[in-house]
């Protein structure tokens, strides 16, 4: 049998560039924090895909035994907020005392669970509702990592 197809007219759209509209990182160093495996993972690729290295912990210790012993090599620290042990809140103070003005940003589906007094602590800490886009994920990371830049429009 034969199959006939009409010939396309040539009035293709160009597909739209997400990238032009994504702010990249600097090769920043963003340290992640998620219980669950397939979130980290997840942020790991996009956040590489759009100019960051990143660094995953399953757990809020282990990701402050790593900002103890690699002081300094934490940009940006990126939590979800409803873990086993620490939340992602009082692993952010705990991270700011090791590095005093680290950007956060706080990951969550469940916002209303977060406890007010947490945030007020966590003075200039980014919230990022679940689930996002790698564009809200990077627009989240830029607005944390370029506050002056944000206050200025």
């Amino acid at each position: 049998f034969h199959v006939y197809l009409p010939i396309a007219a040539d009035t293709a759209v160009a597909p739209t560039d997400d990238l032009a509209t994504t702010p990249l990182g600097a090769g920043q160093r963003i340290y992640v924090v998620d219980d669950e495996e397939i979130v980290g993972r997840f942020v790991r690729l996009a956040l590489k895909g759009v100019g960051y290295q990143v660094e995953t912990f399953n757990s809020a210790d282990l990701c402050l035994e790593a900002l103890r012993h690699e002081r300094g090599q934490c940009d940006l620290l990126l939590t979800d907020q409803t873990m086993p042990g620490l939340q992602g809140t009082e692993l952010a103070v705990a991270a700011r005392a090791i590095i005093p003005g680290l950007p956060v940003v706080i990951m969550s589906g469940y916002f209303s669970k977060v406890p007010l007094q947490s945030l007020g602590e966590l003075n200039n800490a980014q919230l990022l509702a679940k689930p996002f886009t790698t564009d809200e994920l990077a627009a989240a990371l830029h607005r944390a990592l370029n506050p002056a830049e944000t206050e200025t429009g």
